[in-house]
């Protein structure tokens, strides 16, 4: 098996899977329904393969996967632990707050407001571009927004980000970015 486990934070891995370990865990992509006993059986053994080789533990805690299809046939699979009211312990706690976030391309940027719109995002968005760097500021209020959000791009958290991009980045969209921005992908 050619699996490749990467810890990106104490809440959050990435587990990329080639063309072969598909074939040998005998799914594709597309197949992929975390209702179905197979896929289940599947992200166990990654997930105590991936608690073995890089002490990530999901344990008991509700878990947030995202899957991204790779042109070679593999697949990319982000797996990010969700805090919940019972108090499941997260690095990171969610409240309503203000998330600025970067992307390398406009179609990242596409990509993510279409997958917000289609999950129903309603808060404060707007867009902006700095060269060929594009900010999208988001109201968060759930850590689904930010588990979304930052695997299209990366997540800045300085605190003077509010007016850098006021003086650096030209508007793209002021307001309603993922509504107007959504339906353009």
């Amino acid at each position: 098996m050619i699996l490749e486990l990467i810890r990106i934070s104490g809440d959050k891995i990435k587990i990329s899977l080639t063309k072969e370990d598909l074939k040998e865990y005998r799914i594709t992509v597309e197949k992929m329904d975390y209702s179905e006993k197979q896929t289940k059986e599947i992200f166990r053994k990654l997930l105590s393969e991936a608690k073995n080789k890089t002490g990530f533990d999901a344990g008991k805690a509700r878990v947030f996967i995202h899957i991204y299809q790779s042109s070679d046939g593999g697949c990319e699979i982000f797996v990010s632990k969700i805090a919940t009211k019972k108090g499941i312990k997260s690095s990171e706690t969610v409240r309503k707050r203000t998330g600025f976030y970067v992307f390398d391309s406009l179609d990242s940027v596409l990509k993510l407001c279409a997958q917000l719109k289609i999950l129903g995002y309603r808060g404060y968005s707007s867009a902006m571009s700095e060269g060929n760097r594009y900010w999208l500021k988001l109201t968060v209020t759930s850590e689904y927004l930010d588990c979304y959000a930052t695997e299209y791009g990366g997540k800045h958290v300085d605190y003077v980000a509010e007016s850098y991009l006021r003086e650096h980045c030209g508007i793209i969209c002021k307001s309603r970015a993922v509504q107007t921005l959504g339906g353009l992908y």
